[in-house]
């Protein structure tokens, strides 16, 4: 048996920002509007999840998530006519069980389309039906020490190795942003739609400086049914400093906050105001040694769930192929271009992209008659992304800037943005605990020893100078999780050698 006299134990602390809790659920939001009499058909809804709409409120033992969702819907008369409606704001909430967390974790979620059905009842009714995957993860950034060596004696431990992010410090700021469009006669906007491109940003000395530019598209209707889609931009830049000047490397996270529209000039223009919220994290990318096992020593370990940040990147994407006309109509209002990424894949320096794209053409005939021309394609893309490997995760983004059909042809510029990160599991021994061997076990007694808050085996092992494997056999216990402040415990103790 080891000598605690000849364990030499090193440890050394990463501060890190760990995944203490993640969980996924798919919530059913169901819609029913009244459309004109006569309509034969709908047209798939464009829906939209507004980001600064997404609300988390934590209480005992549950999490909830709320947000709400709107859009539009084009409905197709018994004349091929047609005319879009609103689809109102609706909110919907996800419940999730999670356990007691530590009030400094950081919670955030993120929700996206699975599906969206649309049907005809009675009565002049469209029934929508969306199908919205939400994700929750908290997140803490903590101090997490780890035993990166054991020397000494005749203990036996095996190493690993791990690349880590350690946290330096973190940043946020705010800039308040605004732009304005000119709002067509007699209509009245439905929906607004929100994305940041051109993101890009450096470190140097421990100063960050951002640029990017805030993309904005405003669904807006007339009293008949037309649909006009107003877009615009607005450039920004951020400079933010960190307090450590040897921070080299920075995640940059942007969010929108706050968003309002409001008509202006006797209701000509439209005034979009919105804060951006940024975030920085400064970090240090090193692999760490680290121990996940010892043996003729007690041990306690801890199981590591981290995010460490690959890279990202922007691309200009431009999807075309063939349209069902010959030519486009030649009273064509707008071109209408929807995509949605179906799967993403990560692979060595390349990340493989497919989706689907619907353009939805809306035209005047030569009656006057306003109509609509659809069409869906899917598609697969690869991009080039140093660092790449397979099994990496992958996040993305699109951003259909506008679409143009002519001569049997279209054409759609599409921004896609693609952030790639490492998910990262391992259990490493935190602490180490050598039974000393003066104690001799053959002439043991036991004790009854009341379970106080806080307690767990490894800790009481250490105090009384045994081992957690005895004092699960000797109470029949499989883990932690059976230790419950009141209960009482039998723990062996040892009579001194002589």
């Amino acid at each position: 048996m080891s000598r605690k006299d000849q364990v030499n134990v090193s440890r050394r602390e990463y501060y890190l920002e760990t995944v203490v809790y993640s969980a996924e659920q798919e919530v059913t939001v169901p819609a029913s509007i009244t459309i004109p009499e006569g309509t034969q058909f709908l047209l798939k809804p464009v829906l939209i999840l507004p980001k600064d709409r997404i609300t988390i409120v934590q209480g005992p033992g549950k999490i909830r998530v709320q947000g709400e969702m709107e859009g539009i819907v084009s409905c197709v008369g018994s004349g091929e006519e047609v005319s879009t409606l609103p689809v109102p704001a609706l909110e919907f909430m996800a419940a999730f069980s999670a356990p007691v967390l530590d009030p400094k974790v950081r919670l955030e979620a993120d929700m996206h389309f699975d599906g969206v059905e649309v049907d005809l009842s009675e009565g002049n009714v469209a029934n929508i039906t969306a199908y919205i995957v939400i994700s929750l993860r908290a997140l803490q950034t903590q101090g997490v020490e780890i035993v990166n060596a054991v020397k000494g004696g005749d203990l036996l431990a095996e190493t690993n190795s791990v690349r880590v992010q350690s946290i330096m410090e973190e940043i946020a700021s705010q800039q308040n942003i605004s732009m304005q469009f000119a709002l067509p006669p007699e209509t009245a906007p439905a929906a607004t739609e929100l994305c940041i491109g051109n993101l890009s940003w450096q470190v140097e000395e421990g100063s960050l400086t951002a640029e990017g530019i805030v993309l904005a598209k405003v669904y807006c209707l007339s009293g008949e049914g037309k649909l006009a889609l107003l877009t615009g931009n607005r450039e920004f830049r951020l400079e933010m400093d960190f307090a450590a000047p040897e921070v080299r490397d920075s995640s940059l996270d942007c969010i929108f906050d706050r968003v309002s529209l409001k008509t202006i000039d006797e209701g000509a223009a439209l005034e979009l105001n919105l804060v951006l919220q940024a975030r920085a994290k400064g970090y240090s990318q090193q692999v760490a040694e680290y121990v996940s096992s010892v043996d003729r020593a007690d041990s306690q370990q801890k199981r590591i769930l981290l995010r460490n940040r690959i890279g990202e990147s922007e691309f200009k994407l431009i999807l075309e192929g063939n349209c069902p006309l010959v030519s486009t109509p030649p009273d064509a209002e707008l071109v209408l271009p929807r995509v949605r990424i179906t799967e993403t894949q990560a692979l060595e320096g390349k990340i493989l992209l497919r989706g689907l794209i619907a353009l939805n053409i809306f035209y005047t005939d030569e009656n006057n008659t306003p109509r609509v021309l659809v069409q869906e394609e899917e598609f697969t893309q690869f991009f080039d992304l140093p660092g790449s490997l397979r099994g990496y995760g992958v996040k993305c983004w699109v951003w259909p800037e506008g679409a143009s059909c002519s001569q049997g042809r279209y054409s759609v510029p599409v921004l896609v943005r693609v952030e790639v990160f490492e998910d990262v599991e391992f259990t490493a021994v935190t602490d180490v605990h050598v039974v000393d061997p003066s104690h001799i076990p053959a002439a043991a007694s036991v004790i009854l020893y009341t379970v106080q808050k806080g307690d767990n085996l490894f800790a009481l092992a250490r105090r009384f100078n045994t081992t957690q494997e005895l004092l699960r056999g000797y109470n029949n216990l499989e883990g932690d999780e059976g230790l419950v402040p009141g209960d009482k415990l039998i723990i062996p103790v040892y009579q001194i050698k002589n």
